[in-house]
C-alpha cells in the first residue's frame, strides 16, 4: 500500500512539472505572437517619400502620449507602470475618437497605433522587467511618429 501511494504521489509530482513547463512555453509564444503582430501592423510606407497629413488632434495625442513617458519617473513601481497604463490607454481613446483621417492616410496610422495596444499590455504586466520593456518598446515607437505624420 506504501509503494502504491508514494507511486501515485511520484506520478503527480511528475505531472505537474510538466505541466508547469508546458504553461512557461505558452506564455513564452503568447508574447512572440504579440510582438510579431506588432510588427506585422507597423508595416507603414510613406505618402510618396513624404509623411501622411495627419489631423492636429491626433498629433497633440501622440505628443500628450510622448510627454507623459518623458515625464516618467518612478521606473522601480509597478503600480506606477499600470497608471501610465491607464493614462495612455485613455488618451489613445481620446485620439481615436477625435481622428477625422480618412483613406489611405487614416488606414496608416491604424498601421502606426495597432501595436500600441501590445505595449500598453506590457505596462500592466505583473512583471517589472515586463513593464519596463512595454515602456522602452512604446518610447522608441512613438519616436517613428513624425517619420511617417505631420
Amino acid at each position: 500500500m506504501k509503494l502504491i501511494k508514494s507511486s501515485i504521489f511520484l506520478l503527480f509530482a511528475l505531472l505537474l512539472v510538466i505541466s508547469c513547463k508546458n504553461s512557461e512555453k505558452e506564455i513564452h509564444t503568447m508574447t512572440n505572437h504579440e510582438e510579431h503582430l506588432a510588427q506585422e501592423a507597423m508595416e507603414i510606407h510613406l505618402n510618396n517619400n513624404q509623411p501622411w497629413e495627419a489631423n492636429i488632434e491626433t498629433t497633440q495625442g501622440i505628443m500628450v502620449m510622448q510627454n507623459a513617458l518623458k515625464s516618467f519617473t518612478e521606473k522601480e513601481d509597478l503600480g506606477e507602470y499600470k497608471n501610465l497604463k491607464s493614462k495612455l490607454e485613455n488618451e489613445f481613446a481620446t485620439l481615436v475618437e477625435k481622428c477625422t483621417m480618412t483613406g489611405e492616410a487614416h488606414d496608416q496610422l491604424h498601421n502606426f497605433l495597432m501595436p500600441m495596444k501590445v505595449y500598453f499590455n506590457q505596462l500592466g504586466a505583473s512583471d517589472i522587467k515586463d513593464a519596463k520593456e512595454g515602456f522602452t518598446k512604446l518610447e522608441k515607437h512613438l519616436s517613428y511618429y513624425t517619420t511617417y505624420f505631420k
